[in-house]
């Protein structure tokens, strides 16, 4: 695999995780639920916070954007790899913003199991980071096989 493919990986997987961050900042059902969200007239009425809540990664959102768009201009890696690190902290941004507002999983999945509930207390947001890095090593694994047995 030559740099320039590693460095597109790297950007993809960053997309990835961002995608997936942002799919699931607003509550992952069943596990994490914001308390105040219970009815679907409430979840509508909250729409505006999603726009409201989105302000403190707007500017990584322009400055992806930017590289994005200076990637294509001029193709250089540098911009590869901040657009990639703006797209992380896009994803980041997302996870402690469900941290603070749900912060906890729902105490059903605390009672499966005690080593559950022990993992669950130590690491609240064990799920979230289970769903988006595990979705992103998943594709990082099937794209290095394959690129392992060509």
């Amino acid at each position: 695999m030559s740099l320039d493919t590693i460095r597109f990986q790297i950007l993809f997987f960053a997309f990835i995780y961002m995608i997936l961050a942002l799919q699931v900042s607003n509550g992952f059902p069943p596990f994490y639920i914001d308390q105040e969200c219970k009815s679907y007239s409430l979840i509508e009425q909250k729409k505006y916070e999603i726009y409201r809540d989105l302000k403190t990664a707007f500017p990584y959102f322009i400055a992806l954007f930017v590289s994005m768009l200076l990637i294509g201009l001029t193709g250089s890696p540098i911009f590869v790899l901040s657009g990639a690190v703006f797209a992380f902290l896009i994803g980041l941004d997302r996870r402690k913003h469900m941290k603070t507002r749900i912060g906890h999983p729902q105490k059903w999945l605390m009672n499966i199991s005690p080593l559950l509930n022990i993992f669950m207390l130590r690491y609240p947001m064990g799920l979230f980071d289970l769903w988006t890095s595990g979705i992103v090593f998943l594709f990082g694994g099937i794209i290095i096989l394959s690129n392992i047995t060509n």
